[in-house]
């Protein structure tokens, strides 16, 4: 299942970069500090086809230049962890202040990412001022 929060490394992955594939994805822990951080994680399974991966890429281009959208990162799932729920072939996750958010998809929705982070600011975080 995809993280909401938990142990993590000292080090974020940076600020600006929108998208990983599963060659050049950061670790999982690097990435639940990005959610500590405020960011919203899209997380997509490897077996996503490409033109799936695409859309993806240029919905977090696009989102992440709205205002209150910019702390958005989207990685291939690491399968080492588990596999994603069955019928899930997008994930999204955010730390909140108070508790994990976590929505499974079947398939790529840019309403449903944007509906999400409207949901679940990047504000509401343990540390949302944090890049």
């Amino acid at each position: 299942m995809p993280p909401t929060s938990g142990p993590h490394f000292a080090q974020a992955a940076p600020f600006g970069r929108t998208f990983y594939t599963a060659r050049d994805r950061p670790a999982m822990e690097t990435l639940v500090h990005n959610l500590e951080h405020g960011y919203a994680v899209v997380w997509y399974a490897e077996s996503l086809p490409q033109a799936d991966r695409d859309a993806l890429r240029d919905l977090a281009g696009r989102l992440a230049k709205e205002r209150g959208k910019e702390k958005l990162v989207v990685s291939a799932w690491d399968a080492a962890y588990g596999a994603l729920p069955s019928g899930s072939t997008v994930a999204f996750s955010r730390w909140g202040a108070e508790k994990g958010y976590r929505q499974l998809c079947g398939a790529v929705s840019g309403e449903a990412l944007q509906a999400f982070m409207d949901r679940h600011p990047s504000t509401d975080s343990p540390e949302p001022n944090a890049a």
